[in-house]
């Protein structure tokens, strides 16, 4: 039978994850408007250079008509700077082009996350800034990563939604193949991300008693520059971490 405390670890768990799912639908709406203005300011660009592609009533274009398509077009393309700096920090054009056209930003694919390490990499190294963390969550199986029915349409899985509503509003969340998830810790030293790994586990253990499908998990890190200065060094000094911590960070969902 279950106790007041389970039940009120529950509720705080759904809770957690309800506001992660809220995030992940306002953003979605504010990337399918994005969408659409993205496709209307190049619409507007192809008219402006080419024109139109026929006649209307045998009158074409007017000048009137290509001036206003091209403010819109200036007055677009503006807002799709100004829209792409705070979104994505450090991180190219192409890459906001992926993220309108299908990607997330609250919890994103691996190879995302892949290059926002390298840019976050080369951008310390350049300009000598704080240390950074690296965190790696090994799911205990197969079933961990299940989507249930409230969640399928999200695509995202129940521990990856937890992490998500632990992390910072800036640190990077990442889903990886074989039940991973990763965790860009942009403020975070060896101190910092210590407490993470306390928060996370903390929360996962609550997780893990509220879900059936989620049995447990191993987390592993590293921290930027103590444990390398590239990429490829801290990916793999977060898994040997990962290795380590096996014995001593691995718990069990309650029975």
């Amino acid at each position: 039978m279950r106790t007041k405390e389970d039940r009120e670890e529950t509720a705080s768990v759904r809770s957690a994850l309800g506001g992660v799912v809220e995030q992940i639908r306002a953003e979605r709406r504010w990337l399918n408007l994005l969408r659409l203005v993205v496709g209307a300011t190049t619409i507007s660009w192809v008219l402006f250079f080419v024109g139109l592609p026929w006649s209307v009533g045998g009158i074409e274009m007017s000048g009137s008509l290509r001036f206003v398509l091209f403010i819109f077009a200036i007055f677009g393309s503006g807002a799709y700077l100004i829209a792409w700096r705070p979104t994505l920090r450090h991180e190219t054009s192409w890459e906001f082009i992926r993220v309108v056209f299908g990607a997330t930003l609250l919890i994103r694919t691996l190879g995302q996350f892949k290059g926002r390490v390298a840019a976050e990499c080369s951008r310390r190294k350049a300009r000598g800034d704080d240390a950074f963390s690296l965190l790696t969550i090994q799911l205990a199986d197969a079933g961990a990563g299940e989507r249930d029915d409230d969640d399928r349409e999200l695509q995202h899985s129940i521990p990856a939604l937890v992490v998500r509503s632990i992390a910072r509003a800036g640190d990077i969340v990442a889903e990886g193949p074989d039940n991973q998830i990763w965790v860009l810790a942009l403020r975070a030293s060896n101190d910092g991300r210590a407490s993470m790994v306390q928060r996370i586990a903390e929360k996962l253990d609550e997780a893990a008693a509220s879900f059936a499908e989620f049995k447990g998990a191993r987390i592993g890190g590293a921290t930027y520059p103590d444990d390398g200065l590239k990429p490829s060094d801290l990916f793999t000094a977060a898994d040997a971490d990962l290795q380590e911590a096996a014995s001593v960070r691995a718990f069990e969902a309650a029975a």
